[in-house]
């Protein structure tokens, strides 16, 4: 049973050169056993510079995910533990009479994510201020003299539509920031 265990581990470890060329080491992939680390290849933006058969840290995805007997695992981890803020996906590997023997460990930097999710807030925050301008400039274009108040129209109806179009620039921040 040792040796077809040892065996899923080996096609485990042969795939993940596939796996992290699969997403053109925009991941960082890694498999472990029950015990340490097997393999580790890091993401372009993420390393967590781990010796091959390190141990696994305690507390870490990896170990809750072994400790709980949990088939899989995504954490959310902040930049305070490597520098950059990630999310990890573990996979337990199953063996022959079904008991975990090892993981598949997929990470992933969400810097580019954050800074997106932030660009979008501060559109909008920008955003509101524009709305309430182009209101007041309605507002007063109403009360103003025929000839201002065309003229006040018209630049509360640009400033509308330069809303809208900041709208739209929202939308697709959120979006990739979602998809990235």
């Amino acid at each position: 049973m040792k040796t077809e265990n040892t065996s899923i581990l080996a096609q485990a470890l042969a795939m993940l050169p596939v796996v992290h060329a699969a997403f053109d080491g925009a991941v960082g992939v890694a498999v472990a056993d029950t015990e340490k680390i097997l393999k580790y290849l890091p993401a372009k933006n993420l390393d967590f510079r781990t010796p091959l058969n390190s141990p696994i840290a305690e507390g870490s995805g990896l170990e809750r995910l072994l400790r709980q007997n949990l088939t899989r695992l995504t954490a959310r981890i902040g930049s305070q533990l490597h520098g950059v803020p990630y999310v990890v996906r573990i996979g337990a590997i199953p063996g022959i009479a079904g008991k975990v023997v090892g993981a598949l460990v997929i990470s992933q930097a969400t810097d580019r994510q954050e800074r997106l999710r932030f660009c979008a807030e501060m559109l909008k925050s920008q955003l509101a201020a524009l709305s309430g301008v182009g209101e007041s400039l309605r507002a007063r274009g109403a009360s103003a003299p025929a000839v201002n108040r065309s003229s006040a129209v018209a630049i509360a109806d640009r400033v509308n539509r330069i809303g809208q179009e900041l709208q739209k620039a929202v939308q697709l921040l959120e979006q990739e920031a979602e998809s990235a």
